[in-house]
């Protein structure tokens, strides 16, 4: 990594606060944008400012600038911790190329190396220094941290933290206990995807102060929400990729599902590259730079793919297979259109072909019985009676200790993640360091392609090639194991053979280490039920875990506006019911869609009770309430359908206003008059339900409250009110007291519409100053609304 990146001096002006036109000119001068994205400016001044911040952006949204620019600006280092190693990399290498000193400490950087940057740390010469969270699990560095002037500390992808989250690493729990030992510095924690739950969670669990939580909407308008259910996909996902014009990301579950899709594709002509965990570094790097330069259009990846990915020009995101949470798949998805253009994300789906989303679940939540037996089997190993054992150490991998069990090899490196987690042991992985010397010349080394028939041999002796140099074929070489490993894809097992194959060779001489992991034993043997395991938290989490899987496959099923679902999944209120971008709309199943039909009717209703003889814009005024000088001229006003519509559904009143006009329920005559063609039908025609909303309306008319419907049926409860909002517009019958026994909700819902006839949901929810969660509401108004239109007559907007 290039070390001349120069060392930009901190800004000073007016204090500690800079004004804007300074922030300004330092984002013009350094990352070549001429003003900030939305959130951004606000989350840089609170971090200058030295309060402790949240930022919750959308993806694509520039978090990155949130702790780049500051850190020009700030005296001393700012720490930033990032879970991937790709991600550190690539942005020192974007920070260079602005001329803006940064690194990264990460097990793959060489010993001496990291040696030399540490120094550089030592005498202030970056701006940024980008860690992985495990790196302040080392005692010594934290030490060396201490003596470090450090500007702030920026906690990446800070939802990793909250273990409801859906991507809990336990390396993240150890980050607030470093940042006491630190002296406090302010905190930034950054997030695409963090719930509200997860949001307190990451404020708790980073021991955040008065935090300022700054949270950017999720919606993204540039994006189309797709769901294909459909039996065969492969054929499906051949259309779209030859269908879409630009770069194209797929992604599957496994990495056996994408070397087969992959595989797939090129068989149709499709050129693609495939990015998994499990292939070497060089050819990750190599796939990824093919799709980033555009010499293929198409990626398929597994997860591992994407995270701090900057390709702005993603012009749809495929998933094969459904990701375990909504989370995961706003994340991924979100990697579309990030160029603000138009952009498509599809989730091909079929209920049958989840096995994968099923075991993953189920290895990376095991039950009870199997940490047990788990447990039991170890001790049996150690040959440990009650009482005996702690301290002792067993050379074995979670692959030993499932082959000797025959069980699946996750399952058990899940059980014996939980048991270390508890103190019950601990593994220790590969690491240290391992001196080398080369005893071959450098003509005969290069012939070892042939040389060596084993490829396990010719793997490891390619690595030592590449990291020792020419010098270990005169003098002893210490070479760092965690490089060995990372750098070239070697698993621990694999390194230990090849060495010890080489060394038997005579091609190498070095120092014996014992690669292979090992298990120590903490404890005595106990009971299994004396283990210090909380069992019903760990059952708590594996139900949230597939309870989230759950809301996902509904996520694909439901017809209500996909859009409007992933919004307030995120907490967040959608302005319409309606996106008209989604497969939902596109179809006309969703709830939104049954409100444009009854706005079509409208539309019949008062050209007939205004006698057939108005314009549509004098009519459109008068179904606004807008008092214009020719509706008080009319008395159209003093109408009961005068005020009918809310002005935020103006769009979608003369969408169906044209939907009328093509269907041939009215007609434009002279002068653009609008005039009724067939009679108006008050009571839609009867029509076979939707499954899931035949599934809610069968449950409210057993008597079954809202809350326990959702609970029932495994459905988000913003989902149930929607669909229970969608019976009453249809004119299903339904007992308020039974689905909504809250008298005093209902009361004040009532007197709020009483007061503003026309008022939206979140005019209602801030009204009753955010006592009830909107999905309660939502129904409340349903009631409320439906109420006012029998006894009054009016057609109440909503």
């Amino acid at each position: 990594m290039a070390r001349s990146a120069r060392l930009v001096a901190p800004v000073q002006c007016g204090g500690l606060v800079m004004v804007r036109e300074e922030l300004e000119r330092l984002l013009q001068a350094y990352f070549g944008y001429s003003s900030f994205r939305p959130g951004q400016l606000e989350v840089i001044e609170s971090v200058l400012q030295g309060n402790d911040t949240l930022a919750v952006l959308p993806t694509g949204a520039g978090k990155s600038l949130c702790y780049q620019l500051p850190a020009l600006v700030r005296p001393g280092t700012v720490l930033v911790i990032s879970p991937l190693i790709a991600l550190m990399e690539d942005q020192v290498r974007q920070l260079h190329q602005r001329g803006i000193s940064a690194t990264c400490l990460h097990s793959g950087v060489p010993v001496e190396e990291l040696h030399w940057r540490m120094q550089q740390l030592r005498a202030g010469q970056y701006r940024l220094v980008y860690l992985a969270p495990e790196r302040l699990q080392q005692e010594s560095f934290i030490e060396q941290l201490g003596a470090f002037r450090i500007a702030f500390v920026a906690v990446d992808e800070a939802h990793c933290i909250s273990e409801w989250g859906h991507d809990f690493r336990p390396s993240y729990l150890r980050i607030a206990s470093v940042l006491e030992r630190l002296g406090r510095p302010t905190v930034l924690a950054l997030t695409a995807t963090a719930t509200p739950e997860v949001q307190r969670d990451i404020i708790t669990a980073l021991r955040m102060r008065s935090p300022r939580r700054i949270v950017r909407g999720f919606d993204r308008p540039n994006l189309r929400w797709w769901v294909e259910l459909v039996q065969d996909k492969l054929p499906l996902l051949v259309h779209y990729c030859r269908s879409i014009t630009g770069s194209i990301l797929i992604y599957a579950a496994s990495r056996q599902r994408t070397a087969w899709i992959a595989g797939q594709l090129q068989r149709q002509g499709i050129a693609c590259a495939l990015y998994h965990a499990g292939m070497a570094p060089q050819e990750r790097r190599a796939a990824q730079e093919a799709f980033w330069s555009g010499a293929v259009p198409v990626m398929v990846a597994t997860s591992a793919f994407g995270m701090g990915i900057d390709k702005a020009d993603i012009r749809a995101v495929l998933h094969y297979d459904a990701p375990l949470t909504l989370e995961a798949y706003y994340q991924e998805a979100g990697r579309a259109g990030r160029d603000g253009a138009e952009a498509l994300c599809v989730l091909l789906h079929n209920d049958a072909d989840c096995q994968v989303q099923q075991m993953l679940l189920a290895t990376a939540h095991p039950e009870r019985q199997l940490v047990e037996r788990v447990y039991e089997a170890l001790y049996e190993f150690a040959g440990c009676r009650p009482g005996e054992g702690s301290g002792r150490t067993l050379p074995l991998t979670p692959l030993q200790v499932a082959n000797r069990l025959r069980l699946p090899e996750p399952s058990v490196a899940a059980a014996m993640r939980i048991l270390e987690r508890y103190g019950v042991l601990s593994t220790t992985h590969a690491s240290g360091e391992l001196t080398v010397q080369l005893t071959v010349s450098p003509e005969q080394a290069s012939t070892y392609s042939e040389m060596l028939t084993l490829p396990e041999r010719r793997r490891v002796f390619e690595a030592l090639l590449r990291t020792v140099g020419a010098e270990a074929f005169h003098a002893p070489v210490p070479v760092s194991v965690a490089e060995l490993l990372t750098r070239h894809g070697l698993s621990a097992e694999e390194l230990e053979r090849g060495i010890r194959g080489l060394h038997y060779m005579g091609w190498i001489r070095c120092t014996e280490l014992q690669l292979t992991p090992a298990v120590t034993l903490l404890l005595p043997r106990l009971s299994t039920q004396e283990l210090p395991i909380p069992w019903e938290e760990l059952e708590l989490r594996r139900h949230i875990a597939y309870e989230k899987f759950e809301r996902v496959k509904a996520y694909a099923h439901t017809s209500a506006c996909k859009r409007a679902v992933l919004l307030e999944y995120f907490g967040e209120e959608p302005e319409s019911d309606l996106c008209l971008r989604c497969s939902s709309c596109h179809a006309g199943v969703a709830p939104g869609t049954r409100r444009r039909e009854r706005l079509m009717q409208l539309w019949q209703e008062v050209v007939e009770q205004t006698g057939q003889r108005f314009r549509a814009g004098v009519l459109r005024d008068m179904l606004l309430g807008r008092a214009t000088p020719i509706v008080r001229l009319h008395q159209l006003h003093s109408l009961p359908l005068f005020g009918a519509v809310a002005p935020e559904e103006a769009e979608l009143l003369d969408a169906a206003l044209q939907d009328a006009l093509q269907r041939g329920l009215l007609r434009q005559w002279r002068g653009g008059v609008l005039q009724r063609v067939q009679p108006v039908q008050r009571k839609p025609p009867q029509e076979q339900l939707p499954p899931p909303l035949q599934a809610v309306v069968q449950e409210a008319q057993r008597g079954i409250p809202a809350q326990e419907i959702a609970q029932r049926l495994g459905m988000p409860l913003p989902t149930v009110a929607r669909y229970i909002q969608e019976a009453l517009e249809r004119g299903i019958p339904l007992e308020r007291r039974s689905v909504l026994p809250d008298e005093q909700l209902y009361a004040a819902v009532r007197i709020v519409l009483e007061r503003l006839p026309r008022a939206a949901l979140r005019d209602i929810h801030a009204a009753l100053e955010g006592r009830w969660e909107y999905p309660l509401l939502r129904i409340a108004l349903a009631f409320a609304r439906r109420e006012r239109e029998a006894t009054s007559g009016r057609f109440a907007g909503g």
